[in-house]
């Protein structure tokens, strides 16, 4: 249940491919860091560039280096 004045879940097939900037604004302003559906979806680029910088959000350790586990932590 979202509180009042917040945006519903966010669903891609809501969201118009050729113009998605509104419905981004409006996520932006009003609930810029949303959870639906098991993932995150992060609207401001300072969260964004923390997120993506920060080892502290969503890296796994890779398991130790095998043929089978290889693809997907960087071929070692």
């Amino acid at each position: 249940m979202n509180s009042p004045g917040l945006p519903g879940p966010l669903r891609a097939s809501e969201i118009p491919p050729a113009d998605p900037y509104p419905v981004h604004r409006r996520y932006r302003a009003a609930d810029p860091v949303h959870r639906a559906e098991g993932a995150w979806f992060l609207f401001r680029h300072r969260d964004v560039a923390r997120v993506l910088t920060d080892r502290a959000f969503g890296r796994a350790r890779c398991p130790p280096p095998s043929p089978a586990n290889a693809p997907g932590c960087g071929g070692r």
